[in-house]
């Protein structure tokens, strides 16, 4: 009698698992974003930053920044007074992977400071899919034009 109820017990618990390995992928097809750059984790200001990722969740990448001087919403890497809660979109290859290069030279840096900003990336499709990463951003101490 005690054999029967813990062999039914053991299909039982067998079943669950079973269900759970077949349930749980479909419930994550939502998919992900991840954010990363290139370098050691501090940049000056006005140097070219390229941050890459995977998206599986969609075909269109968003990244945006945020930080002191900035609104909390974010804004446009290539337009720091742009619409808050916007940001610069990057397409995603097939395989799941993209890639932004950030060149400063070619946006007004004014509104940036030595700081540590916050950069998110999110799916287009779907804004509730994102990863964010941070760096420290560093005003040059000096500066210096050569002129022939």
């Amino acid at each position: 009698m005690q054999t029967s109820r813990s062999v039914s017990c053991f299909y039982v618990l067998l079943m669950l698992c079973a269900a759970m390995c077949i349930l749980l992928p479909a419930t994550t097809a939502a998919g992900t974003v991840t954010i990363a750059y290139r370098g050691s984790g501090g940049s000056y200001i006005g140097d070219t930053i390229i941050f890459d990722g995977l998206n599986t969740a969609g075909n269109t990448t968003v990244v945006k920044i945020t930080g002191p001087n900035l609104p909390a919403e974010g804004v446009p890497l290539y337009d720091l007074n742009g619409v808050p809660g916007s940001g610069n979109t990057v397409p995603v290859d097939s395989r799941n992977q993209w890639v932004y290069s950030w060149d400063m030279s070619r946006i007004d840096t004014s509104r940036l400071m030595t700081a540590r900003y916050f950069f998110t990336a999110w799916d287009k499709a779907d804004p509730q899919v994102t990863a964010t990463t941070s760096l420290v951003l560093k005003r040059p101490e000096f500066y210096m034009t050569a002129t022939p």
